[in-house]
């Protein structure tokens, strides 16, 4: 039986240095696939923090993109200068009000312009012009508004009736192009 028990105990030895040796190797490819994996992660983790920082600066670059449309807004575009007199036009037209502009200056700096006009019709009719002058998207500052009775005679100096002229001088501040009404659509 000693022999026997030498080949049982050599096998069962041999069995357990081949499961030994498996475990170590096991343990040593778990080992480096863990690494591989840490610096995966890493990797990861680099990537996941400049997409945060590119995020950052995207929303840096929109904002600013945001800002610089806003402060366009506070000087006047030279291109849309024909806009805003045809939006003073099509406002008069609506309030039954004879207008016609008598003089425009844009400042240098671009931060203002200058209109002055004047406007015939009937008081009701100038009244809603220049309160409608006020509601329109602009930022206008209206500076004056001279108002005058102008009657008509007839040859005996008899009066027939008249109309109120008004005279009004106001600067454009500032507008934004986005959202301003399209003057050439008639209303339903």
């Amino acid at each position: 039986m000693g022999r026997k028990t030498t080949i049982i105990f050599g096998a069962t030895f041999g069995v357990f240095v081949l499961l030994l040796v498996g475990l170590l190797s096991l343990a040593q490819w778990l080992q480096n696939r863990n690494e591989a994996v840490a610096e995966e992660r890493i990797v990861l983790e680099n990537e996941v923090a400049l997409m945060r920082s590119m995020q950052q600066v995207r929303r840096s670059v929109l904002s600013s993109v945001d800002e610089q449309q806003e402060i366009n807004t506070f000087f006047v575009n030279q291109d849309s200068i024909p806009y805003f007199l045809g939006t003073l036009e099509a406002v008069a037209a609506q309030t039954n009000v004879l207008s016609a502009i008598t003089r425009v200056n844009l400042a240098a700096d671009r931060e203002s312009l200058g209109v002055a006009l004047s406007a015939s019709g009937s008081f009701s009719s100038i009244h809603q012009y220049v309160k409608a002058l006020e509601y329109t998207p602009f930022r206008i500052t209206i500076n004056s508004v001279f108002l005058g009775y102008i009657p008509v005679t007839e040859g005996a100096g008899q009066e027939l009736g008249g109309q109120w002229r008004a005279d009004i001088e106001l600067t454009l501040q500032s507008y934004s192009e986005e959202g301003l009404p399209d003057i050439n659509q008639s209303e339903s």
